[in-house]
């Protein structure tokens, strides 16, 4: 990319032509809002020297900044290492042995069946969805958070809708009551 324009309307027409009538082909833009550029070539060496240098260092500040990226999130993982290797953990690390249990209970109160996820550590459940086109109506999802996360969740389905060939897909994100950082299964 050597230059970089806006229009206040979209171009409606691009063209090569003697815009400037000076016996050189130049682009010619046209807006919907009748807007007419003409943009020529560089003519001497200079100029496209200058071009050239433009795009380097765009260039270097896109590498720049995509190193500096690299550096903040090499620095994150540095810092799980250091602090599961020294067996401490900051408020947002999950515990590596962190797993999380699922099982089905009949809900004789409520004549449903109930998929109860709970977590294996001192983590708590912040969020669950469960997806499944045959057991839940309404297109098929189900989201499932409490207002203060849970060591365990309910999810309550109808067993009316239940059928042989049913597939779920369950996604949990668990943490922290004070985390900044949570896992997700």
């Amino acid at each position: 990319l050597m230059f970089k324009d806006r229009f206040s309307s979209p171009v409606s027409g691009i063209q090569i032509a003697d815009y400037r009538m000076q016996g050189q082909d130049e682009v010619i833009t046209c807006t919907a809002d009748g807007v007419i550029r003409g943009y020529c070539r560089a003519a001497t060496e200079e100029a496209k020297e200058t071009i050239d240098q433009k795009q380097a260092n765009f260039k270097v500040e896109a590498l720049k900044a995509k190193k500096m990226a690299l550096q903040l999130e090499a620095m994150g993982f540095e810092r799980n290492l250091k602090d599961a290797k020294s067996k401490t953990r900051e408020a947002g690390l999950v515990p590596e042995d962190t797993a999380i249990n699922m099982s089905l209970e009949a809900n004789q109160s409520s004549g449903k069946v109930d998929i109860v996820f709970t977590v294996s550590s001192n983590t708590l459940i912040k969020l669950a969805i469960v997806q499944s086109k045959t057991l839940i109506p309404n297109g098929g999802i189900m989201v499932k958070k409490y207002s203060k996360p849970r060591s365990e969740i309910r999810i309550p389905l109808d067993c009316h809708n239940f059928n042989a060939k049913s597939s779920v897909v369950v996604t949990c994100v668990v943490g922290f009551m004070s985390s900044f950082q949570d896992h997700v299964f």
